[in-house]
């Protein structure tokens, strides 16, 4: 939980947020910290990076998670500001399953590096729809890619595409006349190593002040405590000597055996 005036930073241009001027938006109180599942679309960000507005698709639908509030505890200047009303207005709206080519579902699974896309093509009444002219690509920036779909069964496709974290790719359907059927973005995310960029300085001070050692010390240099024996005492010459002690032993009593 992070409580701190700021102002939200625009990370994605989400179509769902046209018209709203976050650099000029007034101050939010205070969010929570959240961490985007792998296939999600980061569009807003808190301070450090932190994720603030989040969506993915799911099925023909979209899911919206805001990691702030919408009343009066840390968006109370928000009340009253215009933006205020068309952000929830048009999200809300943007969640909603589209009557508008909501025969195309695009679904993206993101897993070490590489993107699995898998389109589905559905009529209203469930039943498969395959025409032969269906194609995909791929915006990354500026630059447009063809995507190799690959037919798993009638109606659904699927193609693999290399990807690179910190950046946002769009996947376009395309069908007869290169009219865009569907289209869907989102943004892969950093390795497990890289998610959690900065130390928490203040669980590592509260850890060296209760036992005693340095944040952020110039050397290790540690000393020998109680519980660390300084002198060292050699068993083995004892354990050889008590060998080569009992060894005629040994032969004697073994030496009434051998004679019988």
């Amino acid at each position: 939980l992070h409580e701190g005036p700021f102002r939200p930073e625009v990370r994605t241009q989400h179509a769902a947020l046209a018209g709203v001027d976050y650099a000029h938006s007034p101050l939010l109180r205070g969010y929570q910290q959240l961490e985007p599942r792998p296939t999600a679309e980061v569009v807003l960000n808190a301070p450090e990076g932190h994720p603030l507005l989040v969506t993915w698709r799911y099925g023909l639908g979209h899911v919206i998670a805001w990691a702030s509030d919408a009343g009066p505890r840390w968006s109370d200047e928000w009340l009253t500001w215009p933006g205020y009303t068309t952000q929830w207005t048009q999200l809300a709206r943007f969640a909603l399953r589209s009557s508008a080519g909501s025969d195309t579902a695009i679904e993206v699974d993101v897993q070490a590096g590489k993107a699995l896309v898998r389109i589905a093509r559905r009529d209203d009444k469930g039943l498969s729809i395959d025409d032969g002219s269906l194609r995909a690509r791929v915006v990354d920036g500026g630059a447009t890619h063809e995507l190799g779909l690959r037919a798993r069964e009638p109606g659904l496709f699927d193609a693999e595409l290399a990807t690179v974290s910190g950046r946002t790719y769009t996947v376009e359907v395309l069908g007869a006349g290169d009219k865009v059927l569907a289209r869907h973005s989102f943004a892969p995310p950093p390795s497990a190593e890289l998610r959690h960029r900065t130390p928490d300085r203040a669980l590592l001070a509260n850890l060296a002040r209760r036992s005693g050692g340095q944040l952020a010390p110039s050397a290790l240099a540690p000393a020998l405590s109680d519980s660390v024996a300084a002198d060292v005492i050699r068993l083995w010459p004892w354990l050889v000597a008590l060998a080569l002690l009992l060894l005629p032993i040994d032969a004697v009593l073994r030496r009434p055996a051998r004679v019988l």
